[in-house]
């Protein structure tokens, strides 16, 4: 508690009260209590929490990637443009260990490496390829310290630079004509060479690897010196000089002496006035003779490719599809391109084949050696190819190459019917189907549980059951379920889950155990699907508001009514324009209740005869039924605008939102129900565009 003293300034107390033992039964009864002055401390965590708050900010507004991971090897501290770098958000990487960005052969190696690193073992550790979300190597210079809070507090940080992107900035950072020994310094260990003219054609900042190749002179004696007459060498760039001069900025690719650069020439600017230009030279020469070399194998392999009657596949880490040729498109029914889209997973008949093939290879491939097996693979339309798979490791590569070749089909073969029909149900029934593992992580996921989670089903692979909660069940909820199932063999219930946009949703689960021929079940099947009951088709489980469903009803029994009575009704679509930053910064159980907050302020601002619902996400919709003006509806909007953007406490944080409101009016802003809803969200999209906060409305003389 913070009391103001009659000097202006606050004391923070700590108040502790306990009951006395009393012999009474009637109140009062007696309290002591204890009063502690924390200014001091307050005053302590106040200037922490602010000098934290400047330091996020400044790590995120530079544009070197900054992390901080733990002697777990976890992250602690991301920057924006650390994650931006790997194609991840700073949410999805803290608390994750950083062998998220490796393959998984390295991930135990690298985390040993990591380990001697902090304990003073090992200068460094390791240097490892790491790499993007989307499964490129990314190769960044990587500077690594270590940060020592105490004995038992030690963690890493990491420093990665972007070079080439830092380069294309330079005349933004810096000012060359000031000769930085350090730029000068990091120049040098580029690929690149940086020459500066002013406005008249004088060289005024010279640096980089190519210097004696361009001007065959010492920098010294070019300093000061029209670029037109300072060396014969420059002759062949000097119309490009000339274009520069002219204030044209322009990029090209250039072979001189022998090199190939890509040169940019851009204005170079100081206080916002124009210097003269700068011109970046970028050795390419390596690249264009490893694209030529790339581009001479592509053309030797599709040759090879087209002449053979074997299907290749090549595979990235023996799971994702890179390139294939025609013969295996064809023996697998699908398009070139459409294999390019799935994983190795999605052929194999089950999980487990494909679980056991995959160590089966593994074994040979550490060993140097092909592997050779026959299996039934699945076609695109669900019926089996029995098949002859040769696998074999690409040198210096994370690459794969495998042979396929339709062999003859054994005795027993799987019938064809049954496969079909259960990949039929799989692909078609309404209800998500997940194969979880008895961890309850998923395993596989049919295309319906994409609807139902928001998640693709390859986003769902590896995700915990557990990690789709809402937060209103605790981990006793989920041992209990456990417990059911081992008992039983099964589970049925209701739980609330998390959909990919935040949103909470109630759901029926029905989970089986199979698979347990040695007595102990090996994998679970968990059929999921919404609550459909009367009370769930008609009202929103979260806030107790009539659904959209509902709501779209009783509007259209009130547009009967006023196009009979020639009344007006108007249609306030309301927006949350701050929902996603709530539920990062107080927690998604916290913006449930802000949801349900909102909609009972809603509910009371209204009368009995209208309708609030829920819209749908972040969205409330209300039906003012027979109001007597259209200024009426503009009233409203701007009492409900008040209330809702009112700071209010919620889990003893205070929150407060910002709400875009769109308002139509019947019949002046339209005639027909749906008409009026497209417009209103048309207005309240408008408005949150220019940055919400504010009432909108269809007809602008309100």
């Amino acid at each position: 508690m913070g009391i103001y003293k009659n000097d202006n300034t606050i004391t923070w107390l700590s108040i502790n009260s306990l009951p006395l033992p009393s012999t009474s039964k009637l109140p009062p009864f007696p309290v002591v209590s204890s009063l502690t002055d924390i200014s001091e401390y307050k005053e302590r965590q106040d200037t922490l929490g602010e000098q934290v708050k400047l330091l996020s900010a400044i790590l995120n507004i530079i544009k070197t990637g900054i992390a901080v991971t733990d002697a777990q090897g976890c992250f602690v501290q991301v920057n924006l443009a650390y994650c931006q770098m790997y194609g991840y958000r700073p949410e999805e990487l803290l608390g994750q260990s950083f062998t998220l960005f490796l393959p998984p052969p390295l991930r135990q190696e690298s985390i040993q490496a990591h380990r001697d690193f902090l304990a003073d073992n090992a200068t460094h550790s390791g240097q490892w390829s790491m790499q993007h979300r989307d499964g490129r190597i990314l190769n960044y210079p990587v500077t690594e310290n270590k940060l020592l809070i105490d004995e038992s507090k030690r963690f890493k940080v990491m420093v990665v630079t972007q070079l080439s992107e830092e380069v294309e900035e330079l005349p933004q950072l810096f000012d060359l004509t000031n000769n930085d020994s350090w730029l000068r310094l990091l120049l040098r260990q580029l690929p690149v060479t940086v020459l500066s003219l002013d406005r008249k054609g004088r060289l005024t900042f010279i640096e980089g690897q190519h210097i004696e190749l361009l001007l065959g002179l010492p920098v010294e004696k070019c300093l000061g010196q029209s670029v037109f007459e300072v060396s014969p060498r420059l002759t062949p760039l000097i119309p490009d000089f000339k274009r520069a001069l002219g204030g044209e900025t322009f990029n090209k690719v250039i072979v001189y002496a022998g090199v190939s650069f890509k040169t940019k020439y851009m204005p170079l600017l100081k206080t916002n006035e124009w210097v003269g230009i700068l011109m970046v030279f970028h050795d390419i020469t390596e690249q264009r003779i490893l694209k030529l070399r790339l581009e001479r194998s592509m053309q030797e392999l599709e040759l090879l490719a087209s002449h053979t009657s074997i299907g290749l596949m090549y595979l990235e880490q023996q799971q994702k599809i890179v390139r294939v040729n025609k013969e295996c498109a064809d023996l697998l029914g699908y398009t070139q391109t459409e294999l390019l889209k799935l994983s190795a997973e999605r052929l194999f008949r089950t999980l487990d084949d494909y679980i056991h093939f995959q160590q089966q290879a593994g074994i040979h491939l550490r060993k140097e050696e092909s592997y050779d097996t026959l299996l039934w693979l699945r076609k695109k339309e669900g019926t089996y190819v029995y098949s002859r798979i040769t696998v074999k490791a690409l040198s210096q590569s994370n690459r794969t190459l495998w042979l396929l070749e339709e062999t003859n089909k054994p005795e027993h073969r799987p019938s064809n019917t049954t496969m079909s029909l259960q990949t039929a149900f799989w692909s078609t029934t309404n209800d998500a189907i997940l194969i979880m593992d008895p961890l309850l992580r998923i395993l596989q996921a049919n295309p319906a549980s994409s609807k139902l989670t928001g998640y693709t089903p390859e986003e769902l692979v590896n995700k915990s059951l557990p990690e789709l909660n809402s937060g209103q069940q605790n981990p006793q909820f989920y041992q209990s379920m456990m417990d059911s199932i081992i008992q039983q063999g099964q589970w049925q219930g209701h739980l609330w889950q998390r959909h990919k946009n935040n949103m909470a949703y109630l759901c029926e689960l029905k989970l089986q155990a199979f698979d347990s021929a040695t007595g102990v079940a090996s994998r679970y099947l968990a059929i999921l699907s919404y609550n459909h009951n009367h009370n769930t088709a008609f009202a929103d489980p979260l806030t107790g508001l009539p659904s959209r469903q509902l709501f779209l009803h009783k509007l259209s029994k009130t547009h009967a009514l006023c196009q009979r009575n020639k009344k007006f009704f108007a249609i306030l679509l309301i927006g949350i324009d701050n929902m996603s930053a709530i539920n990062i910064k107080y927690g998604c159980i916290t913006g449930d209740q802000f949801l349900y907050t909102i909609g009972q302020i809603l509910k009371s601002s209204v009368r009995d005869s209208d309708t609030v619902a829920r819209y749908g996400g972040d969205r409330f919709s209300v039906n003012l039924d027979e109001i007597s003006k259209p200024e009426d509806a503009c009233l409203v909007s701007q009492v409900m605008l008040f209330k809702l953007t009112q700071p209010f406490v919620l889990q003893e944080q205070s929150v407060q939102a910002s709400v875009s409101i769109g308002v139509v009016v019947y019949p002046e802003d339209g005639t027909q129900v749906d008409i009026l809803l497209e417009r209103a969200k048309q207005v309240l999209e408008q408005i949150q565009t220019q940055g919400g906060g504010q009432c909108g409305f269809y007809n602008s003389r309100f």
